[in-house]
């Protein structure tokens, strides 16, 4: 077998306890994260050329190399993966308030007015803004809505830095 300069710095299966780093990747704190998001059952993030790792926003799309690099967060569409787990235990403490769905069909109006916050700011949220703003589309793709703080927890991040994202995925993210 492949132990060192295979072409990939770890692997771990989705939705299990188990991940594998090779080298020295073990060390890069970036890299436990990706794979270790695997473990929380989180799929590769793709840009909107469709390919994945090409969403830079996102610990998914593209982890940080680097001892010294690691604080990016997951996008909109993992944090509400993340959010809603199967056992019920969220990301959040108050996904309620924390975490927005809205639906034009159901929730009433054709419009959504409010504020969302970086997830980098959410242990600093008086007004309890949201975090996270699910558009739900009645079809197989929802969007997810977040602003992606450069600061603090999210400090490495490499794309869209202080901007709002829009992240087409899946239902549940």
């Amino acid at each position: 077998g492949c132990y060192t300069d295979c072409g990939w710095a770890g692997y771990a299966y989705v939705n299990s306890w188990f991940s594998i780093f090779q080298g020295q990747y073990y060390k890069m704190a970036g890299v436990q994260l990706h794979e270790f998001g695997h473990n929380l059952n989180l799929a590769h993030s793709g840009g909107k050329d469709g390919k994945v790792y090409t969403d830079h926003s996102c610990l998914m799309g593209n982890p940080l190399y680097g001892d010294d690099a690691g604080a990016m967060c997951f996008n909109p569409a993992k944090g509400f993966q993340l959010s809603y787990s199967n056992d019920g235990d969220g990301w959040y403490d108050n996904k309620d308030s924390d975490v927005r769905v809205w639906n034009s069909g159901k929730t009433g109006g054709a419009q959504w007015s409010g504020s969302i916050i970086g997830v980098a700011d959410y242990g600093n949220n008086p007004d309890s803004n949201h975090v996270i703003l699910k558009l739900e589309s009645g079809g197989p793709r929802d969007l997810f809505v977040g602003f992606n703080r450069a600061k603090g927890i999210n400090k490495d991040n490499v794309e869209a830095s202080n901007e709002v994202t829009v992240i087409e995925a899946g239902r549940d993210g």
